[in-house]
């Protein structure tokens, strides 16, 4: 299914049910949703603007996550201290050197001056919070510890960032040995094996067959780039649209990788140590044992690992036990199993969850640096014959004319 139309910004200003003019700003498909809205509220509308926001059509690039986390750790403190939601994010907001962050900060506590909670104008920046970092937020407006669950949320976004950064780094070598043999590729195509074929061509004698096909793809190439790229950039750009919006495709290409040995490892332990931080956070903050497996698995990325976890979530709503309920989940591990029934016989589910947490995220570990391992020595050979094939290919002729001299 192709995603709902774009979400539109609207401005506004309206009179609230004393008698006062206020203003504000909401995210909504459409200028009835925003009139609904505010008749919900008993504001009478007396004007509205539309605008595409900057701010969301900038939203990839607009802060990185250590300053969200940054933002995080500083609004904990600014709470911790006495101060009021709003006048926290003010404070940030003053103090904010990134432009784009600071309106952002502007237009959630204006939000908040008109009567939204917290996570509902989070909502309206997806981009830049994340689904667990907004529900985290919304459990602890909901259980009125929303302090308690910022510090937990910290925690878990300080967790989750060393993870990102680890599996970053494992892909930064493979990734730039590509380029850099990509664009010497190119540089040998453009200069070099014109100039051997310039040189060949007086000879007037027939080429070997290796050497006569690169001369021939080096002519093709340079003829034909643009026809050559596009042909490769566009199924790229159509694959990538149609990933991102058909869920149907989406869960297809996940159960294709799902299936290969050691990116399914790898995407298995992503989400369980996703999975069980969240887990983990809820379940320290005081959120009820459904309530923080809903939050939990609303935060899955992986749509066959949410769909698991899901109907984990429903049979214990019908009754189920959780040891039944666990034991018929086929993408979770059996050592996962294991170890969430041991916690509930035991009564130590929490301490247990930490402890897969940690565990799933050591193994992580050892997977990427495995991988890491794997794919430089592969890396390595096939430049080694990409490189010897080139050299063999335009010194051929020139070791065939020594021989026959």
């Amino acid at each position: 299914m192709i995603k709902n139309s774009k979400l539109i910004h609207y401005y506004w200003e309206g009179v609230d049910q004393n008698g006062f003019k206020i203003s504000g700003s909401a995210k909504l498909h459409s200028k009835k949703a925003l009139i609904d809205q505010l008749q919900n509220k008993q504001i009478i509308l007396l004007s509205v603007k539309k605008q595409q926001s900057k701010i969301i059509l900038s939203s990839n690039k607009s802060f990185t996550q250590k300053q969200r986390l940054n933002f995080t750790q500083e609004l904990f403190w600014l709470l911790k201290t006495g101060t009021q939601l709003t006048e926290a994010l003010s404070l940030q907001a003053e103090a904010c050197q990134n432009g784009v962050m600071r309106k952002i900060l502007i237009d959630i506590k204006l939000q908040i001056d008109n009567g939204n909670s917290f996570s509902s104008a989070l909502k309206i920046y997806r981009n830049e919070f994340s689904n667990q970092y907004i529900n985290l937020i919304e459990a602890g407006e909901q259980s009125g510890c929303l302090t308690e669950m910022i510090q937990q949320l910290i925690s878990y976004e300080e967790k989750i960032t060393q993870l990102k950064s680890k599996i970053l780094k494992s892909m930064i070598y493979p990734v730039s040995v590509i380029i850099i043999a990509i664009l010497l590729f190119i540089g040998l195509v453009i200069f070099v094996i014109p100039h051997f074929q310039q040189m060949y061509q007086s000879f007037n004698a027939k080429l070997p067959f290796l050497t006569q096909q690169l001369i021939n793809m080096s002519q093709h190439l340079m003829h034909h780039w643009l026809l050559i790229s596009l042909t490769i950039i566009f199924p790229a750009y159509v694959f990538y649209i149609a990933y991102k919006n058909y869920l149907a495709f989406n869960i297809f290409i996940k159960r294709i990788l799902i299936k290969l040995p050691l990116i399914k490892n790898i995407i298995i332990n992503f989400n369980i140590v996703m999975w069980s931080q969240i887990f983990a956070t809820t379940l320290t903050a005081g959120i009820p044992f459904i309530d923080a497996l809903k939050i939990s698995n609303s935060s899955i990325t992986n749509a066959l690992f949410k769909a698991e976890m899901i109907s984990l979530e429903d049979n214990l709503i019908s009754g189920v036990s959780l040891q039944e309920s666990i034991q018929s989940l086929k993408i979770l591990p059996l050592r996962a199993k294991q170890l969430i029934i041991i916690g509930e016989n035991t009564d130590n589910l929490l301490p247990i969850i930490n402890k897969l947490a940690a565990l799933y995220h050591q193994i992580l570990d050892d997977l990427l640096d495995h991988l890491s391992k794997l794919v430089e020595p592969v890396i390595m050979i096939l430049l080694s014959i990409g490189v010897a094939g080139f050299i063999i290919a335009m010194y051929l002729p020139i070791f065939e004319m020594g021989n026959i001299m």
